[in-house]
C-alpha cells in the first residue's frame, strides 16, 4: 500500500511540475537545468514507479543497458521524467 501512495505521489509530482514548466514557456521564464546526471539512475526510477502497476497487470519490466551508453550524460534530470 505504501508504494502505491509513494507512487501516485511521484506521478502527481511530475504532472505539477510539467503544468509550472507549460506556464513558464508561456511567459517567457522557463530555463532548463543542465548537469552532469546518470540517465540510467533516471529509468531506474521510473520503472519503479510504475513496477507495481505492472505487477497488478502480470508485465515484467526490465531494462537492457547497451554497453556503449554513457554512464553519464549532461541533461535536465527533472524533465527526464
Amino acid at each position: 500500500m505504501l508504494n502505491i501512495v509513494q507512487n501516485s505521489s511521484r506521478i502527481l509530482l511530475f504532472l505539477v511540475n510539467d503544468l509550472l514548466d507549460f506556464f513558464m514557456l508561456k511567459n517567457q521564464k522557463f530555463k532548463v537545468d543542465y548537469q552532469l546526471n546518470k540517465p540510467i539512475d533516471g529509468i531506474k526510477d521510473l520503472m519503479d514507479m510504475f513496477a507495481e502497476s505492472a505487477n497488478e497487470k502480470n508485465i515484467e519490466l526490465s531494462l537492457k543497458v547497451a554497453p556503449d551508453i554513457p554512464n553519464k550524460l549532461i541533461f535536465d534530470e527533472q524533465r527526464m521524467h
